[in-house]
């Protein structure tokens, strides 16, 4: 067993640290502007993270035990973070929360069943990294369809989905071509593809999580959070 004490926090880390400490630092804002499931995204998405360390530090040979919680947890909360910024109609919203709930479902069936809590639970990941595309494309669609006059940079969710488009569309490319980078053993200056582009994205997401978090306490209010 590896010595606790020599334990080593990954460069792209930091920024999700910084993330958690920013939401919480500026959680009065964030109530005010709908954004306290994004911050319990990052949250988890950092916790998993560091932990999935922590347990190959301590001897284990795999982390996917503690890996598979993320999609299982981030799933309903992409939902779930972008509900309220939507503004949908009755109509919509009835869509919304079922096709929700039956992603939610699939993913913890494929986690207590299909692939298993011990296996990568590949598909629970395309489930998320699927509507955190489609719902991040379906909100910044409809910032710019809005007819009043703002700032896109001024609009904390913009970050957020921004980062999480970004994040999402990176890792699916990523997890597409993994079996080809595996069989082909591709690295860059001896090191894996995947290890350099995973904290590259990652590094995106969790510093416009942060930056956004921040805006939240920054931001005028002249118009609404709703996106109405």
């Amino acid at each position: 067993m590896r010595n606790p004490r020599f334990l080593m926090i990954l460069y792209y880390q930091y920024f999700q640290i910084a993330s958690v400490l920013s939401g919480l630092f500026f959680l009065r804002w964030l109530r005010i502007e709908k954004m306290l499931y994004f911050l319990l995204l990052c949250t988890v998405g950092t916790v998993v993270d560091i932990s999935s360390i922590v347990v190959m530090h301590l001897g284990y040979t795999t982390n996917h035990f503690v890996l598979n919680y993320y999609p299982l947890l981030s799933i309903p909360l992409v939902f779930l973070a972008h509900y309220s910024h939507l503004n949908l109609s009755p109509r919509h919203r009835t869509i919304y929360i079922s096709i929700a709930i039956a992603t939610t479902v699939a993913g913890l069936l494929n986690f207590l069943f299909w692939e298993g809590m011990t296996r990568m639970t590949v598909l629970s990941q395309i489930f998320y990294y699927f509507f955190s595309i489609l719902l991040s494309c379906m909100l910044l669609f409809k910032m710019a369809m809005r007819e009043d006059y703002f700032i896109f940079t001024d609009e904390p969710v913009f970050w957020t989905s921004a980062g999480l488009l970004i994040f999402s569309l990176g890792a699916l490319v990523v997890m597409g071509m993994s079996q080809f980078i595996r069989m082909n053993d591709l690295t860059l200056h001896n090191k894996k593809l995947y290890n350099l582009i995973m904290p590259i994205l990652n590094v995106i997401l969790y510093g416009s999580f942060t930056y956004s978090f921040f805006l939240c306490r920054l931001k005028k209010r002249s118009y609404s959070p709703s996106l109405s």
